[in-house]
């Protein structure tokens, strides 16, 4: 009977070590955005969002792929051909818009992200940063 409890307890308290981290990513683009992240191509269409979830901590890299209009030439701004996502805490949280522009016949994509970690946490075995 103990035994019993004792493996209802450790799934219970598994249950609670689950990870809630995601990326948002909201396309106000002219064209489609393919972000590979993870071994995965995620496809947002212009004016659409998509929410990744479930990622466990770690630090992951991540490109993008974007389609242009006909005719134009295509340059990025920011973080939107590859970057780096850093998850510490179990309940991280990250935003990423992109947008474009046309100048001429130039196509630029842009793309700001925030994230809900917070940069000054120190490790709690070493005490620094």
């Amino acid at each position: 009977m103990i035994r019993y409890a004792l493996i209802a307890a450790a799934a219970l308290l598994c249950i609670g070590c689950a990870s809630k981290n995601e990326v948002e990513i909201t396309n106000l683009a002219g064209g489609s955005i393919y972000l590979n992240f993870r071994a995965e191509i995620h496809a947002i269409p212009p004016s659409g969002t998509k929410t990744i979830t479930g990622i466990p901590n770690g630090t992951y890299e991540y490109s993008t792929t974007y389609t242009i209009p006909f005719g134009y030439s295509g340059t990025v701004d920011g973080d939107a051909a590859a970057g780096t996502f850093i998850f510490e805490d179990k309940d991280t949280k990250i935003n990423m818009l992109y947008s474009s522009t046309v100048n001429d016949s130039t196509y630029t994509l842009h793309c700001t992200s925030s994230s809900t970690r917070n940069l000054n946490s120190t490790d709690p075995l070493t005490g620094t940063e």
